[in-house]
């Protein structure tokens, strides 16, 4: 073999390996979002940057107590019937956590304790993560939201 044909074949070889790794790692990273978006103990949602609730799991419904109309105008920032702080005064949603990672004034939230007032009147106490979504421009474009109920906390009526 003349040695450019081996050079030839070896890049070649080399490049659809990588390109194989690559696509096994995507498609790990696929299963892993999947995994999340479908788990039965962690419930996620989505807003858009006015605050809109674009997407939720079927745990946030549970944990909600409810499931609220996606794109309502009336249901913004959060799908809870009510929020309260961790000293029991009221949360207005356009004062939740998420209303204020969609404003820019805090860059993220990182394990928060929130309670939640569901239709039946029953309060869970959860725990919360809100990363925002950045477009191109730097901009606030929504926002995520993982949230579980707090293992050391009990359920309160």
């Amino acid at each position: 073999m003349h040695p450019s044909q081996y050079l030839s074949a070896r890049g070649e070889f080399g490049e659809q390996s990588v390109m194989s790794g690559r696509r096994q790692r995507q498609q790990q990273n696929d299963a892993r979002y999947q995994a999340l978006l479908n788990s039965d103990s962690t419930g996620i949602y989505s807003c858009d940057a006015t605050g809109l609730i674009t997407y939720y799991n079927k745990q946030a419904a549970e944990l909600w107590g409810r499931q609220p109309i996606m794109g309502d105008t009336c249901e913004r920032f959060c799908g809870s019937l009510m929020l309260f702080r961790l000293d029991g005064r009221y949360l207005p949603h356009d004062q939740s956590p998420m209303a204020d990672v969609l404003a820019g004034k805090v860059a993220g939230i990182y394990d928060a304790e929130v309670h939640i007032q569901r239709p039946d009147g029953s309060r869970v106490v959860v725990i919360v993560n809100i990363a925002p979504l950045i477009d191109d421009n730097g901009i606030v474009a929504g926002a995520f939201c993982s949230f579980c109920e707090n293992p050391l906390r009990k359920r309160r009526k």
